[in-house]
């Protein structure tokens, strides 16, 4: 048994009967005949043995040994009977084979998988939206409480220069507090926090990457952050990271460990560093994306611009976007053609995004040019516009309508044409609701040949209301559009006659479906 590799023990009546060379170097030299120290679940486990005759196998047992370095060292551990002589209390075998190197290989892969799984979910997270808003909330709770018990996001009031000194002080507003458990009670957010040379985040700017370190309690920083909070929960390190856009720090994020939970390991931090450092990316896209988003959205909104004052006549619009984005390809226009006939038109791009918002742009000014280049009739504008269309690959599909007021001696004449878009709807006092569906023709865009759109023309009377619209109004997913348009009609025929123009379209508009851009242009025969 001396030569045996492996500790090896007899243990008869909770004493050691006999210990191999392996195991008094494991355990020291121990006197037989006295009570062994094997811990508790290995004397259960030969208790067990020596009173059933049953081998029993504890698999990574954990042991805190004598060793100089002191660490936990695991041992696979079989204990089995060790006589047949019917002597009492029966001796049993005990053999540990030690597993430390395999444990802490397969803990430290563990750990590994575990800090990739948190950096892949918090990059995830950070890139779910492009609103900077939800970036800096997801960038808080992105390591909480996986990684840290604490995380403060402080955007910087002026933007600074990663790896040098910045300018003193350093004014952040705190805009994210992501804490585990209800330990630790921070107001959200604090504007005007003022940091010095030795407080951590103006360390973490000037190195322009992650810096940590334990905390004490006379730390200066404390005190932008709620020193009697802090203290009370146990604050004991702390890691402060720049969040890096275009070569700016914008922001910083502040990681903190509480009473309980082990100070970070060096890979622990190089994953706290990866967030920021991830965080910044996203922000950048974030912020680029919300410009872009900004200036369509100012030229979309300069584009559907109010309808023209015509006397004897009044004008109502409606545009609401489907999308956060506030922007689509739904438009409408209404303009003066001269010799006292108003042009007017309701159109559909496909998409609700800044592609379809910019293909609208130019498609609305394509008509204009076209509509004031020569006298023509609605069908033929429109027929060239498809040309123009196509050739120039402003979009591919595209729905309108597109008609003509002219002043008659007992009212307007409307003329129009239809180019794959809903028909429009006539309120005519005392009559029920009719669509305008003579004019019909092609989809604007796609390059197919189709016979010539036509124009077709009705007569509007005093207190005639005529509604153009997108399908936004009548169409609802998972139902069939007609239903909608009906509904549309019995909407528009409950309107009081005398009712305003606005409060119509109010009424119509509300009670539309919300998952679609929505145009309405409504006009009125005073």
């Amino acid at each position: 048994m001396d030569a045996a590799a492996v500790a090896v023990g007899v243990v008869s009546g909770r004493r050691l009967a006999y210990a191999n060379r392996a195991f008094r170097d494991l355990f020291g030299e121990v006197a037989e005949g006295v009570d062994v120290a094997l811990g508790e679940r290995m004397i259960a486990a030969a208790d067990r043995v020596a009173a059933t005759g049953v081998p029993q196998r504890l698999p990574q047992e954990a042991v805190q040994g004598a060793w100089a370095d002191g660490e936990v060292r695991y041992f696979d551990v079989f204990c089995s009977p060790a006589g047949t002589d019917g002597t009492a209390p029966a001796p049993v075998l005990v053999v540990l084979v030690e597993v430390t190197e395999r444990v802490v290989a397969h803990r430290e892969l563990t750990e590994h998988a575990d800090r990739l799984a948190v950096l892949a979910e918090a990059t995830s997270a950070m890139h779910r939206s492009l609103d900077p808003s939800d970036e800096l909330r997801a960038l808080g709770w992105a390591a909480v409480p996986e990684l840290a018990d604490l995380a403060m996001v402080h955007l910087l009031v002026h933007p600074t220069a990663p790896g040098i000194r910045p300018p003193l002080p350093v004014v952040t507003d705190r805009v994210v507090v992501a804490r585990s458990g209800e330990r630790l009670d921070l107001p959200t957010p604090r504007h005007g926090l003022r940091w010095r040379r030795e407080d951590v985040l103006t360390q973490a700017i000037q190195a322009g990457r992650l810096v940590s370190g334990p905390v004490e309690a006379a730390s200066p920083w404390l005190e932008q952050a709620g020193t009697a909070a802090l203290t009370l929960a146990g604050l004991h390190t702390l890691a402060a990271a720049p969040v890096i856009v275009e070569n700016q720090v914008v922001a910083a994020v502040l990681f903190g460990c509480l009473a309980g939970r082990a100070p970070w390991k060096a890979e622990q931090l190089a994953v706290l560093g990866q967030i920021a450092e991830k965080a910044g990316h996203a922000l950048g896209h974030g912020l680029a994306y919300q410009h872009s988003r900004r200036s369509a959205l100012t030229l979309q909104r300069s584009l559907l611009t109010d309808p023209p004052m015509v006397p004897g006549l009044r004008i109502s619009v409606r545009y609401e976007p489907a999308g956060a984005d506030e922007i689509g390809g739904d438009w409408y226009d209404a303009f003066n053609l001269g010799h006292g006939d108003i042009a007017v038109a309701v159109g559909d791009v496909v998409g609700h995004d800044m592609t379809a918002a910019a293909a609208m742009g130019q498609l609305r000014s394509t008509l204009r040019g076209l509509a004031v280049d020569r006298a023509e009739q609605p069908a033929a504008v429109l027929n060239r516009l498809d040309t123009v269309t196509h050739r120039l690959a402003i979009t591919s599909f595209a729905t309108m309508i597109y008609g003509h007021l002219h002043r008659t001696g007992r009212g307007w004449r409307l003329r129009w044409a239809n180019a794959g878009h809903p028909a429009p709807l006539l309120l005519r006092p005392g009559h029920p609701p009719r669509w305008l569906e003579q004019a019909h023709g092609l989809v604007l865009g796609t390059g197919m040949p189709h016979p010539e759109r036509i124009d077709a023309e009705i007569d509007l009377d005093a207190g005639d209301t005529l509604i153009v619209y997108t399908d936004g109004l009548v169409e609802r997913r998972g139902q069939d559009i007609d239903a909608g348009m009906r509904e549309l009609a019995e909407r528009a025929a409950k309107a009081p006659v005398d009712g305003s123009l606005d409060e119509l379209c109010d009424t119509l508009a509300y009670h539309a479906p919300s998952d679609d851009d929505l145009v309405i242009l409504a006009v009125r025969v005073l």
